[in-house]
């Protein structure tokens, strides 16, 4: 509630105050102003000269000094995160006197070259049309009108686009005839103010409000006795104002924030409220140190405390939309994603299995360069997935060619089986700057491949793949991934259990797993004597790996290793088994490995064996 209800009817004394905005901190501090001082020096590029009365006893005329000075300007501070269109302001002075022409706005993108975006323009704000998470930076040079240019180079403003919203900017104007301060989030109200009221000081960006879908209203009044506005986002303030000084008109909701506290996200900040009795204005700040400069040193402003909630100009906004806790079976939003990538052969995986959760950001972001067996690299690439589309883009340097062969590709699959079934995925054209095309997109049973064999690549190209979901029990039209057939593990069940001494004696539970998930099974810590272990299995091979400390043997037994089933007779029959010599450090042959009914054994009792030694089988089906 207002604590002083005093509205005089009279102008404000001339000493009025100045708030004058730091670059460093983006807080305002005060020191006192004299209407006498040559306010025409802070006019934001107006500064039109004032010249004496006519005087017929004087003929001569002051004629001001010509205009040698370059102009200032900057690029406002931008939300850490926006959507891929988002709306770009900047302003700037001139102290020499002419006033500001126009400006030239650069741009650069994931860090690299500025190129020219707005030319030679007198506007004050424009959107820019960017792609979805990329990083961009901006600088402004302002012209004026006898033609100095500003010198500037260095970046004002920078954000990333990975946001679902841009969080209106909250613009602070002084009026230097009153004292008064305007507060508002319309890019055309403040460009209209700068160009039209001279007498009116822009100050910046002062905060950040809630977007539309957050908060409360914060409503607005104005009193032409002040010359000045009220912000409330209390409907009971907002009245009794309306009620008992009709001076005051209302002009409708401003912006939002959150009324108090306990409403107020993670990352929001009190915007404090002062009144001053003396010409009964009010002014707000989210500034601690401006508060307390206030509070220190204007004893003739009253502090009411906090009016309400909102974002700082550092505030971190990929916290305010957090990706949904689970997957609602309609597009790929909340869905545990596991992607693999794999050499030409395409038996060979290039990297180790990545999982990312859709909707943290860029699910998949420069996956590691690892090297693999033949000294094969992928390059550099960022993956990142939305809830109808995957966008792929080159991060490597340079320009060069994806390795020919059956496949060199990447391979999406669901991880939880919490999607529907995937019924078509295209490239959208307008959007790829990569050579693929439809016929470079293949599915398996959980996900799908995209191929990029022998395709050409440069920096910056890009790829965007359109996905859309089908019925339960709806299949896409292709289920046979590039240079294989349906003869392979990818998408079977298998099971995995360890026996010993033979094989009625199982050791410890059955392990199920479905082939593209990464490490099918995780033996755990060796017990009864048994080891720990990994189990991995590809399109075309099994690789087994020991984790156990120091050396030891198998026990000696009628059989001690263990049996993969195809539990879900997904699988046609196997046709041959053999030892991949260069992946295999322990040393078993073609006896020890064994066929059962609906899968194969592997019988390693005796045989030595190391921690991290390896056992890798090559699969052929019929």
């Amino acid at each position: 509630m207002i604590k002083d209800t005093k509205y005089p009817g009279a102008r404000p004394p001339a000493k009025i105050m100045e708030f004058s905005n730091s670059l460093n901190d983006n807080s305002f501090l005060v020191t006192p102003f004299n209407l006498s001082d040559n306010i025409e020096n802070i006019r934001n590029g107006i500064n039109t000269p004032i010249l004496p009365p006519d005087d017929p006893d004087d003929t001569e005329i002051n004629v001001p000094p010509p205009d040698t000075e370059a102009p200032n300007s900057t690029v406002e501070v931008l939300p850490n995160s926006v959507p891929a269109s988002f709306t770009v302001t900047w302003y700037g002075f001139d102290l020499g006197g002419s006033g500001v022409a126009s400006y030239d706005i650069f741009v650069s993108t994931d860090g690299g070259e500025f190129v020219l975006w707005q030319n030679d323009t007198s506007a004050l704000s424009a959107t820019f049309n960017g792609q979805s998470d990329r990083t961009y930076e901006f600088y402004s040079v302002a012209t004026d009108n006898v033609g100095n240019v500003e010198s500037n180079s260095q970046v004002q403003a920078s954000t990333t686009t990975n946001g679902t919203s841009q969080q209106p900017a909250i613009y602070r104007l002084f009026n230097t005839s009153t004292g008064v301060h305007l507060y508002t989030s319309s890019v055309i109200e403040r460009n209209s103010v700068i160009a039209n009221l001279s007498n009116y000081q822009y100050e910046g960006v002062s905060y950040f409000s809630a977007d539309a879908n957050q908060g409360v209203p914060v409503y607005r009044l104005y009193s032409p006795v002040v010359d000045g506005h009220f912000y409330t986002v209390s409907p009971t303030e907002r009245d009794q104002i309306l009620a008992n000084f009709p001076e005051y008109v209302s002009e409708g909701e401003a912006f939002t924030a959150f009324a108090d506290e306990a409403s107020a996200p993670a990352g929001t900040v009190p915007v404090y409220r002062f009144f001053v009795p003396d010409s009964g204005a009010y002014f707000y700040t989210v500034s601690d140190v401006e508060r307390d400069s206030i509070i220190a040193n204007l004893p003739n402003y009253t502090y009411q405390g906090i009016a309400y909630y909102s974002y700082p100009l550092d505030a971190d906004f990929t916290q305010i939309t957090p990706p949904p806790d689970e997957a609602d079976g309609s597009n790929f939003l909340g869905s545990n994603i596991f992607l693999q990538i794999y050499a030409p052969d395409g038996d060979t995986a290039v990297t180790e299995g990545l999982f990312a959760i859709v909707g943290d950001g860029i699910e998949f972001s420069d996956i590691p360069a690892n090297d693999i067996e033949g000294g094969l690299t992928p390059i550099d690439v960022n993956i990142d997935i939305a809830a109808n589309n995957v966008f792929f883009e080159v991060e490597q340097a340079g320009s060069g060619t994806f390795a020919s062969g059956d496949l060199n590709g990447y391979v999406f699959v669901d991880a939880d089986d919490s999607l529907p079934p995937i019924q078509s995925v295209t490239v959208d054209e307008g959007a790829s700057l990569l050579g693929v095309d439809d016929a470079d997109i293949f599915f398996t049973e959980d996900g799908f491949v995209l191929d990029v064999a022998g395709v050409s690549y440069s920096q910056g190209d890009t790829v965007k793949l359109d996905v859309a979901f089908g019925e339960a029990g709806s299949t896409p039209d292709d289920t046979t991934p590039p240079g294989t057939s349906e003869n392979n593990f990818l998408g079977a069940q298998l099971d995995y259990q360890t026996y010993l001494p033979n094989f009625d004696s199982p050791v410890g539970s059955t392990l199920t797993s479905t082939v593209g998930e990464g490490i099918e099974f995780d033996l755990g810590v060796g017990s009864d004597g048994t080891t720990g272990g990994y189990v991995d299995i590809d399109a075309n091979s099994i690789t087994y790996e020991v984790d156990f400390p120091g050396d030891s043997f198998y026990t000696e037994a009628e059989f001690n290793g263990f049996i993969i089933v195809d539990s879900t007779d997904s699988l046609p029959a196997i046709q041959n088994i053999t030892i991949n010599q260069a992946g295999t450090d322990i040393a078993i042959d073609e006896f020890d490995i064994v066929f059962t009914e609906n899968g194969l054994a592997v019988n390693l009792q005796g045989l030595a064996f190391s921690d991290s030694d390896q056992i890798k089988l090559d699969v052929d089906f019929v």
